[in-house]
Parts: C-alpha cells; structure tokens; sequence
C-alpha cells in the first residue's frame, strides 16, 4: 500500500484516500511528488513519528523515486505523523506535519491464533474421504452411505413393485445394478469416486441388513 503526498515549496498535501491497518511490516510505503523548483538536487528525507508519543522520531531517506518505507514501529492504532525536509550545501527545507490514522487490528503480536473450526464445505469433503460402507434403498431411490452420510446422488430404480430383485457388479471401474431379470446395467457410481484412503490390510467386513439398510462392519 503506498500513501501519496504532494509537496509545494514547504506546504504538504496528502493526496489519497488509503486506510491503513496496524500491525504491518515491511508493506506500508509513502510516496512524495515534489511540485516546485525548491527541492532540486535537495537531500530528501522523511520523517515519522507516532502520534502523542515520547518515542523518537524516525528519518528515512527517499529514494530515487520518492518513496520511503514506513517504519513498523510507528504503524500502531494511534497513528503517526510525516513530514519531510531537505538539505544542500547549507539550505534546509521543511513542511508541515500529516496525521496518518491506522485502523485497529485484530493481529496481536507473540500470540498464535487459535484455528478455526472447519466450515461445513470441509467437514463435507473430509466425510466423502471416507471409506464407503453401506447402501440405502428407499421409496423407489438407491443411496450410497458413508456412516450416516449419504455418498454421491441418489438413483432412482423405476418401475419398481417390490416384487423385482436386484443385483449388483463391480467392472472395475463402476458399480452398476441391474434387476436380475434384466440384461440392461446401469451405471450406480464411479470407483473414483468413491475410494477413500487405504484401509487396515487384511479386514474382511461383515454385511448386514438394518432397517432398509445394508451394512458394513469392519471387524479389527
């Protein structure tokens, strides 16, 4: 973020509508267009200064462009003052001060913050890395589960009475069902989609039916 002033003779203007925040380093720059003929071949300076402070002020050259960095140590949410002033062979100029406000931060230094508590968008996709482990079948429509989550979209058996049933394949790279009176597949879900990190080796589930549900138990 850079602050711009003009400078005319020793009046000093601020030229922009910025609002810093405390707390930055190595961010905040100050940048000074020098408007009259006064400050040709001047050794330029800027000075900082925190406001209604003891402190010492700081004197930072300008470089070639006419810009300084702002010292951290005055970047605080009382704000600071800025001034510049130049030197040659004898002759100094100077201007008046600006009051620069900084806005409050919530940074506090020394502190870690604590983490945020993960949203609903990554407590959905830590679910879907789970390990797929059962099937839903109600009113007509197929689910895949993950626990109580339900894993990828719901498909619809249509045409179903009750009295059909259904099996169902693994191709290796889709799982797909068809009625067992049927030769047409249908695709239910991508593998890729649903494979989750490698489990235990050697854990052999046990399926079982519950409340419409099947379930897998991985026994350790």
């Amino acid at each position: 973020m850079i602050l711009n002033f003009h400078v005319n003779k020793q009046k000093l203007i601020r030229a922009d509508t910025e609002q810093p925040a405390a707390q930055s380093m190595q961010y905040l720059m100050c940048r000074f267009e020098f408007q009259s003929e006064d400050w040709d071949n001047m050794e330029k300076h800027a000075v900082y200064k925190s406001y209604l402070s003891s402190s010492d002020a700081y004197m930072v050259p300008l470089n070639s462009a006419g810009e300084t960095m702002v010292p951290e140590e005055v970047i605080t949410y009382r704000g600071f003052e800025v001034s510049v002033y130049g030197y040659n062979n004898g002759q100094r100029i100077t201007t008046n001060k600006i009051y620069i406000p900084i806005q409050e931060t919530g940074y506090e230094q020394g502190k870690v913050p604590n983490a945020p508590a993960p949203d609903l968008y990554e407590r959905l996709l830590n679910t879907m890395g789970k390990q797929v482990n059962g099937l839903s079948y109600e009113s007509g429509y197929m689910q895949l589960m993950a626990g109580e989550m339900s894993v990828g979209e719901r498909i619809r058996v249509s045409g179903t009475d009750g009295s059909r049933e259904i099996e169902f394949a693994n191709d290796g790279t889709y799982i797909k069902w068809r009625y067992t009176d049927s030769n047409d597949w249908q695709q239910l879900v991508s593998l890729q989609e649903i494979t989750g990190p490698q489990g235990p080796p050697g854990v052999t589930p046990e399926f079982e039916v519950r409340s419409g549900h099947l379930i897998a138990k991985y026994n350790e």
